[in-house]
């Protein structure tokens, strides 16, 4: 599985990010969203 790719600006934050999505058979994501981040920063984008 190839590791996520963080923006430089990102890659020390921390906190929690809730999110809502869906997960399809073939392993595709669709409708992503950020529903709830314990800071601003990590729920921009």
């Amino acid at each position: 599985m190839p590791k996520p790719k963080y923006p430089p600006e990102r890659v020390n934050e921390t906190g929690k990010v809730r999110v809502s999505l869906n997960i399809h058979n073939d392993g595709s994501i669709s409708d992503m969203k950020v529903l709830r981040a314990s800071r601003e920063a990590l729920g921009d984008g």
